[in-house]
């Protein structure tokens, strides 16, 4: 995952430390990485289709772990598939379905570790596990890594814990790679450290560091190949990175590439031949910079607005195929349901079937419809409903509290207000709340809130939500 050979590359910038370094303070986690790390105790059984909670244990070994070293864990979840990884998730589909039939074939252990795959059902039971255990969680709208870089680059977390080097090539503040269960230790990648950082000859890396931080170092992670584009065939992190240490752009870098692993190779070549791949080099050029966009701009889930925003401010250039390919917007409600309430399989933007059948016996009337009952019944016009006489505060509680299953809150219990909607993990009080309310709700105010047009109103015009959904499966 991630950019071949980067953590090796700058590992003299790296230090080890212990993970109790952070207690006190949150850290947001690829869940992910755990999850396909808990895998590989019930690979076969997941492999032959055999029921199996298994791959919870490690996810669930690791927080206690974390806790008990006052560090509160904050996971991290990946959303639906951003389009310009399309290309890459599908080689990855293919090669686990390849040895998935090896796996039946040959019965290997190694085949079946190399099929695992983690799906939205192994993500759901990891959900309702954090429920249980008030243990704060955020979906991301597309991908984790982004997600992570803006929780800890805002100060939501102190760092991020993941396996996957694109978080360097994000620029995260700090990364934690090779987190040990049993002894708690591990290696931080800091960003501004990466200035010390050396090759095997003693030679700083990066000399002019303000050049390759502000954009360099992302440049050199695109070229060398990422998730989202190959690498020109021959061209790897070393070459990448001499190439921009010479050519300080990413334009003049390409184009010294191109003339020494593809013009050299084509002296011979017709014109024609010749204007394709003068085209070549141009369309190259239009790829990396999207990618460079992506890097910067990616779409994530602001917890405190609680509205989908770029990682960075959007610059004026950007048209509205750039937007899309940074991942297209989708509707409020369900980018709420999605990313904060974690009841959205991101890959189809539908209830997950455990929430479907939580809220089968819910009171609902016959003429009052939203996006969070479309998979119990059809979606009506709320726009002419009365309005709610209800407080806010008490119908995102109700909310929460009907879309997650949790218990009901007990008098005087602590409950989350909507202008505080930061990840919300259990129908509690977790200290990832900046700010709460006491609002004791009684059975008849629960009653009126369902019966309520406006506490699971639309929020934007459902088209927005449908163009997202037909771009998305029209991939």
């Amino acid at each position: 995952m991630g950019i071949d050979g980067l953590l090796t590359f700058v590992r003299s910038a790296s230090s080890e430390v212990h993970i109790s370094k952070f207690a006190g303070q949150r850290v947001a986690i690829d869940a992910s990485s755990w999850l396909h790390r808990g895998a590989f105790s019930c690979a076969r059984e997941l492999a032959l289709g055999q029921e199996t909670d298994r791959y919870l244990r490690f996810p669930l070994r690791m927080i206690a772990m974390l806790r008990s070293h006052c560090v509160e864990p904050v996971l991290v979840f990946d959303g639906a598939k951003l389009p310009m990884k399309v290309r890459t998730d599908r080689l990855r589909s293919a090669a686990r379905s390849a040895a998935l039939q090896r796996a039946h074939r040959e019965q290997r252990d190694k085949d079946f570790t190399d099929s695992i795959t983690v799906t939205p059902a192994m993500a759901d039971r990891l959900l309702r596990k954090l429920r249980e255990s008030d243990t704060a969680f955020v979906v991301a709208p597309y991908e984790a890594d982004a997600q992570m870089v803006f929780l800890v680059e805002h100060g939501h977390c102190a760092a991020a814990i993941t396996e996957d080097s694109d978080l360097l090539a994000f620029r995260c503040p700090r990364t934690i790679y090779k987190l040990s269960p049993e002894t708690g230790y591990c290696r931080l990648h800091s960003f501004d450290d990466l200035c010390h950082a050396t090759d095997s000859s003693g030679s700083l890396l990066f000399d002019d560091w303000q050049s390759w931080k502000t954009g360099l170092f992302t440049d050199m992670c695109i070229l060398s190949g990422c998730d989202y584009l190959p690498s020109i065939p021959g061209v790897g992190l070393k070459t990448a990175h001499a190439a921009l240490s010479t050519h300080r752009s990413m334009q003049r870098a390409i184009s010294a590439l191109h003339d020494k692993f593809i013009w050299s190779k084509a002296q011979s070549a017709d014109p024609a031949g010749r204007a394709e791949l003068l085209q070549l080099t141009s369309e190259h050029l239009e790829l990396c910079t999207m990618c460079q966009q992506i890097f910067k701009y990616a779409t994530v889930w602001d917890p405190v607005s609680a509205a989908l925003v770029p990682l960075h401010q959007l610059g004026t250039s950007l048209d509205i195929r750039d937007r899309d390919r940074l991942g297209p917007l989708m509707a409020p409600s369900d980018a709420k349901l999605l990313c904060e309430d974690g009841v959205l399989d991101p890959t189809s933007l539908q209830l997950y079937p455990t929430v479907e059948q939580s809220t089968a016996s819910m009171p609902k009337r016959e003429d009052v419809r939203s996006r969070f009952f479309d998979a119990v019944c059809p979606r009506v016009n709320t726009a002419a409903c009365e309005p709610s006489s209800i407080s806010i505060v008490q119908q995102n509680v109700v909310r929460r509290e009907t879309a997650e299953s949790a218990l009901p809150l007990n008098e005087g219990a602590v409950a989350p207000c909507e202008t505080d909607t930061f990840l919300y993990s259990a129908g509690v009080r977790s200290p990832m709340h900046f700010k709460a309310f006491h609002v004791p709700l009684s059975d008849e105010a629960k009653t009126a809130a369902f019966e309520s047009a406006h506490l699971f109103a639309i929020d934007s015009p459902p088209c927005l939500g449908d163009a997202f959904l037909q771009r998305f499966r029209g991939i």
